[in-house]
């Protein structure tokens, strides 16, 4: 089985390979006796390649992201999208989807009174309230942190399509009770003055001079 693994390594990868079974030729054998396990060949260049239990090397990783994840902050809220793509990936690797804690210190990093509004909303949030000991996946959670940030976004476009001048409809086509009576307004028109050959008036126009006096 070892040698039909063998014709998927790469050059340099079969190079290293070949160096191993010359160099260790006892460790070698043992490792072909523990049986035909494809795992066992590709952990066994794994750690030839990179020096690096397979196994240990994923608690360091998962130690590292949750080391990231205490780092992770904003501070501007225009940078939330990369933010919460982090906080996901970190999340994920570390083996915590859905682990409550971490959630919370999602919602704690939220800075101001938008943070805390979100947060508040979470748990008032349908599914959670029925069940607030169910465990949600940090998934889930960041997907209610945008469902919000989109609905102020849309708030904020609707508030400036609804600006004054944008809203002379109100004028014409739609009255409140407090408009019933009042007709709107029209622009008042000033006549030009005339003269008494009906032509239009000009006026004067006036020159100071500059009077120059000798001592």
């Amino acid at each position: 089985m070892y040698r039909y693994l063998e014709t998927f390594l790469g050059e340099s990868c079969k190079a290293v390979w070949e160096s191993y079974k010359q160099t260790f030729p006892q460790e070698f054998q043992a490792q072909t006796k523990i049986g035909p396990n494809p795992y066992n060949f590709t952990n066994k260049i794994h750690v030839l390649l990179t020096g690096e239990d397979p196994n240990s090397g994923l608690v360091a990783l998962q130690r590292n992201a949750l080391i990231k994840l205490e780092q992770l902050s904003i501070s501007n809220w225009i940078h939330i999208k990369n933010f919460l793509k982090d906080y996901f990936y970190y999340c994920t690797i570390s083996g915590n989807t859905f682990n409550e804690e971490l959630g919370k210190k999602l919602f704690n990093k939220l800075s101001g009174a938008l943070g805390r509004e979100i947060e508040e909303r979470w748990y008032k949030r349908e599914g959670v309230v029925q069940d607030p000991t169910t465990l949600w996946s940090i998934g889930q959670k960041i997907n209610h942190i945008m469902e919000i940030l989109t609905e102020k976004c849309t708030n904020i476009q609707i508030q400036k399509q609804l600006k004054q001048n944008e809203m002379n409809f109100c004028k014409t086509m739609i009255y409140t009770t407090q408009s019933y009576d009042k007709e709107p307004s029209k622009p008042r028109r000033y006549k030009k003055r005339i003269d008494h050959n009906r032509r239009p008036y000009k006026y004067k126009k006036y020159f100071l001079k500059k009077i120059y006096v000798i001592l």
